[in-house]
């Protein structure tokens, strides 16, 4: 029997880059560890290239949607096709997301669905519900942290769920052992798109009340703005902050500057799909410690020793400028934290690339392939 026929021909279908996203990034990322163990895998893009809403994004979503369905069922009736890994949408993309579910099912495929929102945990939806009863019993729900899967299982019933943490597709940067002390005066980042709901306005109140507690502090805020509307008024209230440094989008080496230049990164997003962001993630793999809102699977990364989890109700900028205040007049406290986030995310990400080898292995063999289930 030749070698490959023991092994089953994965589809890889949502949305790749562009544009850069966590889940698109996640996508990416297991579409290219799935390709480098050498056996064909095939991919169906559901992205629309873009971040702008509007109608124009839809059609071209559902043109990829529509285009990439006949291409699952050309696969599966030329028997081309053993597998189908799904990451799945927060909103309405699950009513696309289902119809691959179905097709796949019909055809008898074992699916893996992978979530990256929070938005149908935080509030039941009966699309998610009838998308994991398309699923079927048997397909295998990945997780991000333990809290997602609970609720997975509590909300819709979900019987087979994998945890596999982000920190599996961030790189482990070995030149890191965590920082010491702040630099003088100490750098606050904003990374991510720069918009209202992802946390701009709290930022930027938050260095408000330290620039009242006569702390000088440094801003460093990279990202596209979302809208010219955001754009006027970020550029309005930093008129008067000549620390505050708008650097656009940043990649590759620039992020990594990025991080060096910051002690600490505040998160203060109150996205509604929020769940296990890429940018803590890289942030922790630095040593950099990270003040967040609690959303999705947050508290998980930054709660106790290695950061701070604000509780929802609770005020951003009163509570991440009280810890910066204490940061600064105990610097010692700052190393501990550093250090702490270092170690969270190298225990972190050792778990993940374990459960993404064991799921590789079940998505890439032929026949029952035995994997952890939480």
């Amino acid at each position: 029997m030749p070698e490959h026929s023991r092994y089953r021909r994965p589809i890889v279908v949502g949305a790749l880059p562009p544009p850069v996203h966590g889940a698109s990034i996640i996508n990416e990322a297991v579409l290219s560890t799935l390709s480098g163990r050498g056996e064909l895998v095939r991919s169906i893009n559901l992205s629309p290239g873009t971040l702008t809403r509007g109608l124009h994004g839809r059609s071209i979503r559902a043109f990829a949607a529509l285009s990439g369905l006949l291409r699952l069922l050309i696969y599966c009736l030329r028997r081309e096709a053993g597998s189908l890994y799904i990451g799945l949408s927060g909103g309405t993309g699950l009513a696309i997301d289902l119809c691959f579910m179905a097709a796949a099912r019909a055809f008898r495929l074992p699916i893996y669905v992978h979530h990256h929102s929070f938005k149908y945990l935080n509030q039941r939806s009966a699309l998610a519900r009838i998308a994991f009863s398309v699923a079927g019993p048997r397909s295998t729900h990945i997780a991000l942290c333990t809290n997602m899967g609970s609720l997975l299982k509590e909300s819709y019933g979900v019987s087979k769920v994998c945890i596999i943490s982000n920190a599996a597709f961030v790189d482990n940067h070995a030149e890191y052992d965590g920082r010491n002390l702040p630099r003088s005066p100490m750098a606050l980042g904003f990374l991510g798109n720069i918009s209202r709901e992802k946390g701009i306005f709290e930022f930027l109140a938050t260095l408000g009340l330290l620039r009242s507690a006569d702390l000088q502090v440094a801003a460093l805020v990279a990202g596209p703005f979302l809208t010219n509307n955001v754009r006027t008024q970020v550029l309005a209230e930093t008129r008067d902050m000549p620390d505050v440094v708008l650097a656009g989008p940043v990649f590759g080496s620039a992020k990594d500057e990025f991080f060096r230049k910051i002690d600490v990164l505040l998160f203060p997003s109150s996205y509604e799909h929020e769940a296990e962001p890429l940018t803590i993630l890289e942030a922790m793999s630095r040593g950099v410690p990270v003040i967040a809102w609690d959303r999705g699977c947050i508290s998980h990364l930054v709660d106790g020793d290695a950061g701070v989890s604000i509780p929802r109700d609770a005020s951003f900028s009163k509570t991440a400028a009280a810890r910066i205040l204490d940061w600064n007049n105990h610097p010692h406290y700052y190393g501990r934290t550093s250090q702490a986030a270092l170690k969270r995310f190298t225990d972190r990400r050792e778990a993940a690339l374990q459960a993404v080898n064991v799921v590789v292995g079940a998505l890439l063999k032929k026949g029952d392939t035995a994997f952890t289930i939480s």
